[in-house]
């Protein structure tokens, strides 16, 4: 009786702390024993959840999703992790996901608050999230007017990078640039086919 009441409490501090229900918490929980391994899952088996369920493909992006899931250095996510990511991957405000799409990008666990997307790392995100074509060096130069598009548009401090503040800023107006720079997030027919499908409920219109 004692176990099964740590659980409930554990369904519950995890209910509260999302945006699930303590039925569609457990339902994610269960969902995760059948695709982790001895409580944990791997940086391959979470890309296998993203492949199959999401659609998501870009192995350097999936990665940088394995990192922010896990907000360590931590080379496995736990459940607690898993139910916590999968809040704001399925249903995080607009907020919520600004802060998670930015350290998606930044591939910082803990420190993404404070450090820049530089002109590098924007080239780097859109090269890999860009179909490639056969002259490498026109696409070099398509992926740098691109990163100059993003820059004018979101560069509010004209510093030459992105903060969280001017990624914050441009989102807040635009919701459209939340994945300006490669796509990291499910798209809502994936969302809604494993709300169904896995949690046996609806998602929020």
């Amino acid at each position: 009786m004692a176990a099964r009441t740590e659980k409930q409490k554990e369904m519950e501090a995890l209910s509260k702390a999302t945006h699930f229900s303590e039925e569609e918490v457990q339902r994610l929980i269960n969902f995760f024993e059948t695709v982790a391994s001895n409580g944990k899952l791997d940086r391959n088996a979470f890309r296998d959840v993203l492949h199959e369920h999401f659609n998501l493909t870009e192995a350097s992006m999936m990665d940088r999703l394995f990192r922010a899931f896990t907000n360590s250095a931590e080379s496995t996510i736990n459940k607690h992790d898993w139910v916590m990511g999968m809040s704001l991957l399925l249903r995080g405000t607009l907020d919520e996901q600004i802060d998670f799409v930015y350290r998606v990008y930044t591939n910082s666990a803990e420190d993404y608050a404070t450090k820049p997307i530089s002109r590098d790392t924007m080239f780097f995100l859109l090269k890999n999230t860009m179909v490639k074509i056969q002259n490498e060096e026109e696409r070099d130069e398509g992926i740098k007017e691109l990163v100059d598009l993003v820059l004018k548009k979101m560069d509010v401090d004209h510093d030459g990078k992105l903060s969280l503040q001017d990624y914050r800023e441009s989102v807040m107006k635009d919701p459209l640039l939340l994945e300006a720079l490669g796509d990291c997030l499910p798209n809502e027919g994936s969302v809604r086919t494993f709300m169904q499908v896995v949690m046996n409920t609806e998602p929020p219109l």
